[in-house]
């Protein structure tokens, strides 16, 4: 098992693998999506972009460490889907899995839940994505969820070593 200087280098190239998938997916949902988030001050791409990435212990196949990650995109006014709502969804599944995503699915609902889901997985990088479909009466919105692969490591050694190499 990796320790020390070997175990943060993976871990960065874990998380960044991770970050990287998770871009391209939000780039077939928002063209001019950005990579990292922007600054402060743009109140309209802040309110466009949130993301949310933790680093978390995980026990398949055996002990280790992963990265989960949530994205926001949309929720602001005026930011609609490009097309209908069921439409797009379909979409996005479908480039997914040009993209080499397996296991792609999708759900609809019916009744009064006007949410809808696509689920995939990226072997050795992403376990489960979710993207979630919100229409909304000023704008709509999409949620990303990801959890990474697990990888061998000591969760705890991965963030100290992080929180020494920030000066924490």
């Amino acid at each position: 098992m990796p320790n020390g200087e070997e175990l943060l280098t993976q871990s960065d190239e874990v998380r960044a693998e991770l970050k990287e998938s998770i871009h391209g997916v939000a780039l077939l949902i928002d063209p001019s999506a950005p990579y990292e988030s922007p600054d402060e001050g743009d109140n309209d791409r802040v309110q466009l972009f949130e993301e949310r990435l933790d680093l978390v212990e995980c026990r398949t196949p055996s002990p280790g460490f992963a990265y989960t990650l949530m994205r926001s995109i949309g929720n602001v006014d005026g930011w609609r889907f490009p097309e209908g709502q069921e439409e797009f969804r379909k979409r996005v599944a479908e480039e997914l899995h040009a993209a080499g995503w397996e296991d792609v699915t999708g759900t609809s609902y019916d009744g009064d839940v006007d949410t809808t889901v696509v689920y995939a997985r990226y072997p050795g990088v992403v376990d489960k994505l979710m993207i979630m479909f919100h229409p909304g009466d000023v704008a709509d919105g999409v949620s990303i969820y990801a959890d990474g692969s697990c990888h061998p490591g000591d969760v705890d050694e991965v963030r100290d070593l992080r929180r020494e190499r920030a000066g924490n």
